[in-house]
């Protein structure tokens, strides 16, 4: 029987997990790299999108670029006993996200390159707060590199926020939180684009010998156009940074394609 598909419509529907979106993507790019078929269409919200007529011309959409999976280096760190996650917070460590960076790069030197100072040792994090065991040990906070000229949705800040020491939640050290947009100033050359969720923010402090310029966005608290920032700010290299269940779970994604 002679096939004459042409163009197919993808949709996805239900709650998005890290399994379903891997399972998406590579129903698309099969999809896309098919010669027999001429148009790959994605459903908004799946069936409803269908229904509508909201789709998307997924070649438009589609990004060319490299997976980095920091997975193996992370457990071989675990493995040796190295602090690479907090024991009552969600996120990495500083020594943790050094581990991404040097996935990331393929170098970068030794971790003492970058001068680690511990600024607090009695961090108690999200997952404490959770289960609020009496005999919980404190976490260590580190900080690595020298602050650099910041500015936080446009106005003047830093890269580290000490006064964060002070109250519960001591991951605010780096930036302060989380924000729409942050533009650091870096010693490389360049100029790098972000999309990031709070895994980054201790992270982002070892790219800055490889750049002149990070722009980092966080799609949960910026309303403009991604596509806009990168035309306008003359962009050479993006880096998609979160933590894989934040990722599949990010419903703000869509905004890219405005």
């Amino acid at each position: 029987m002679q096939n004459n598909i042409k163009n197919i419509v993808v949709g996805q529907s239900g709650g998005p997990t890290a399994v379903i979106n891997a399972s998406a993507y590579g129903a698309i790019s099969a999809a896309l790299a098919a010669e027999e078929i001429t148009q790959v269409l994605g459903a908004d919200h799946g069936i409803t999108g269908v229904l509508s007529d909201t789709l998307y011309d997924m070649a438009e959409l589609a990004l060319e670029g490299t997976m980095i999976n920091p997975s193996e280096s992370l457990r071989a760190a675990h493995e040796r006993g190295e602090y690479i996650y907090y024991r009552t917070d969600h996120h990495w460590t500083t020594y943790g996200a050094y581990i991404g960076y040097i996935s990331l790069t393929g170098g970068g030197g030794a971790y003492e390159k970058y001068t680690p100072s511990s600024v607090c040792d009695d961090f108690l994090g999200t997952l404490h707060s959770r289960v609020l065991l009496s005999d919980t040990v404190c976490d260590e906070v580190f900080i690595a590199t020298e602050n650099t000229k910041t500015t936080i949705n446009g106005e003047n800040s830093t890269l580290y926020h000490m006064d964060a020491l002070t109250r519960k939640d001591k991951y605010q050290v780096f930036l302060g939180g989380n924000y729409g947009l942050v533009e650091l100033e870096g010693q490389g050359n360049g100029t790098l684009l972000i999309l990031k969720d709070s895994f980054a923010n201790c992270f982002v402090p070892y790219l800055l010998s490889d750049y002149e310029r990070i722009i980092m966005v966080d799609m949960r608290f910026y309303p403009a156009s991604v596509a806009t920032l990168i035309d306008t700010e003359n962009i050479t290299d993006v880096l998609v940074l979160y933590e894989l269940n934040n990722f599949a779970n990010d419903k703000n994604l869509a905004k890219l394609t405005m």
